[in-house]
């Protein structure tokens, strides 16, 4: 074990941070300078002081992982990208999808888009060394903070919606769409729209690594948190009221023709609960237990990689699970990868074929 406080860079399990090459700030070089230099040794913040070599192990292991977790969340960013960009394509073409769901998922795909091309805007800042007063990252990730929020209410909305359409059928079916839209629109923007008001009354002039998780502080960081847990649990019970009405669906005729969908919906709906739910609790890991702004910015990685995975499961979800959705998506490929795709659409009629009393229905987007 090491004797001192902090690991000197004499010691062979030193590993320099990757915030550390990437950020060079002096608070950085103090923490990679020997322990026993009493000039810096005073400079530290006492936090950092107190660190046992255990913790500082264990921070030393989470911050090796940022590097790879970032050309990681490249990738998958990507991919988010091009299926969601493909998803909110076929949702504008196909006029039998414009149904209140399908308006709610082009919302969630667009949103998805542009998250990932934000992501990319953060990746550059970090790997070209820039930081940021908190008030001027405060303005550079205005919309990926409102988008997020915006995407996690989404989720809610659509569970709702799905859960009326097998509820109140009567109901749904006499309702006025335009309204319909609107109210739920209103509710995402209003939601989104409040936890930036917290973030910008508590901005300052301190230097920090501009991502939209290192922009609250204090009273805005609980109240993120505290949103961001309601979103979920929103979520979470109106899942569960829905499963319990698919499986009393499964008994009657009269809405089995939207079982399928539905049954899309509510994959896609567990996988973000899923996503979020563990970002939430690693956010109050980072915000609440683990104050070294190294192992923060990993956590936040972290948090980034299960969002973006999430981004890129609807299109694949909406193909597999709906035949409506599967045959618009095919349209939109078919533009791209023509040979595929009129191979694929051949094997799919030849077993609609063979097997007449499929379960898919094409009538599925009510």
């Amino acid at each position: 074990m090491c004797s001192a406080n902090l690991v000197p860079e004499s010691h062979p399990l030193f590993v320099p941070s990757f915030s550390s090459f990437l950020v060079f700030t002096d608070r950085d070089v103090g923490f990679l300078k020997p322990a026993h230099d009493p000039v810096l040794a005073s400079e530290r913040p006492r936090s950092t002081q107190l660190l046992s070599s255990d913790t500082i192990m264990i921070h030393m292991i989470i911050e090796k992982l940022a590097l790879p977790i970032t050309a990681w969340n490249c990738w998958i960013a990507f991919v988010a990208f091009v299926g969601n960009a493909i998803l909110f394509t076929a949702l504008l073409r196909n006029k039998s999808l414009r149904t209140c769901c399908g308006k709610l998922l082009a919302m969630l795909a667009g949103c998805e888009v542009a998250m990932s091309i934000l992501y990319y805007h953060y990746v550059y800042e970090i790997l070209s060394r820039a930081r940021f007063t908190r008030t001027k990252c405060f303005w550079y990730t205005l919309p990926s903070q409102l988008i997020t929020h915006v995407i996690i209410a989404n989720i809610a909305v659509i569970t709702l919606d799905r859960y009326l359409s097998l509820r109140c059928r009567l109901w749904y079916k006499k309702v006025s769409k335009t309204s319909y839209i609107m109210k739920f629109v209103a509710i995402l923007i209003a939601c989104g729209g409040l936890t930036p008001i917290i973030n910008w009354v508590s901005t300052n002039d301190d230097s920090i690594s501009c991502h939209m998780y290192n922009v609250p502080s204090g009273v805005a960081q609980k109240y993120w948190m505290t949103v961001h847990l309601l979103y979920v649990l929103l979520a979470f019970i109106l899942y569960v009221f829905l499963s319990f009405e698919i499986n009393k669906g499964e008994c009657m005729q009269s809405i089995e023709n939207q079982l399928p969908i539905t049954r899309s919906f509510q994959q896609l709906v567990f996988l973000y609960i899923m996503g979020y739910g563990i970002g939430a609790f690693l956010l109050f890991m980072s915000w609440g237990i683990y104050q070294n702004a190294e192992t923060s910015e990993t956590l936040i990685s972290i948090i980034d990689s299960l969002r973006i995975m999430c981004a890129a499961t609807p299109c694949l979800i909406m193909h597999r699970g709906s035949q409506a959705y599967k045959k618009a998506i095919s349209e939109v490929l078919s533009f791209i990868l023509p040979t595929i795709v009129s191979q694929e659409n051949g094997e799919d009629e030849k077993l609609q074929g063979d097997a007449p009393g499929n379960s898919y229905s094409t009538i599925d987007t009510v």
